[in-house]
């Protein structure tokens, strides 16, 4: 049977009796205590690490998730913990923002290639993958056009174009 906190849960409550509270029994009111209390604290830590405000929205987000998760081993300083933590999170967003902005980078420069510096056997696997990306009509009226020697008329002839 569940018990009723609502009388021990008031806005007076201290952060060690409403972390103890949520972890203990799962109180949601608990834990939207200590949101109301440091939201908008974890939130301006996130928007001044990252720039982008959804991504911000998104580190509070999981320093709240990371402090529902280990509410048990929180004994005091939930401010400073949290505060930390939406720092640490912010940071590791910032890296990987960073790494995948450099992947994509290397991945743009690495799809530019000059096809006269490409020896038969790179082309032919740029040619394969540019064609299975073709629907089937396309790939054989492409196919036809290079191996069938017949004309362009002859082609859209026979596809009806």
């Amino acid at each position: 049977m569940a018990r009723d906190f609502s009388s021990s849960l008031t806005e007076t409550m201290d952060d060690a009796a409403a972390v103890r509270l949520f972890a203990e029994h799962g109180d949601p009111r608990a834990f939207e205590l200590l949101a109301r209390r440091y939201g908008a604290m974890v939130l301006a830590t996130c928007r001044r690490v990252l720039v982008n405000e959804s991504d911000a929205e998104d580190a509070a987000q999981e320093a709240f998730f990371r402090l529902s998760q280990q509410a048990a081993g929180v004994r005091a300083y939930v401010a400073a913990g949290l505060l930390a933590c939406a720092l640490g999170v912010s940071v590791v967003a910032v890296r990987r923002g960073a790494a995948r902005r450099k992947a994509e980078r290397a991945a743009a420069d690495a799809s530019v290639v000059d096809p006269a510096a490409m020896t038969w056997r790179e082309m032919e696997h740029v040619i394969d993958a540019a064609l299975e990306e073709l629907d089937e009509a396309e790939r054989e009226l492409i196919v036809a056009w290079f191996l069938s020697g017949r004309t362009q008329r002859e082609l859209a002839t026979a596809a009806g174009v």
